[in-house]
């Protein structure tokens, strides 16, 4: 989850949900990096909420390589580090 101050939504151009696809756009592949992720096999989503004093978006992410058709036969499961 990363939250942002209100009063530095304006600054870091987090005013709208426009903002927000251009600030994870831009910051996504150090989450990826951090977590030692090929480009081809990252892929995540985001949801963002705007609440009074506390904006913030939720970001899930995975390394594809670690869904298989049957699910039973490995978990892949790693800290993240951001």
């Amino acid at each position: 989850m990363i939250a942002i101050k209100k009063e530095d939504t304006k600054k870091l151009n987090l005013e709208d949900l426009k903002g927000w696809e251009n600030y994870i756009t831009k910051h996504i592949n150090t989450i990826r990096e951090h977590n030692n992720i090929k480009r081809e096999d990252f892929q995540f989503i985001c949801a963002v909420h705007e609440k009074s004093n506390n904006y913030h978006t939720h970001i899930l992410f995975w390394d594809i390589t670690c869904i298989e058709e049957k699910p039973t036969k490995r978990l892949c499961l790693q800290a993240v580090q951001i």
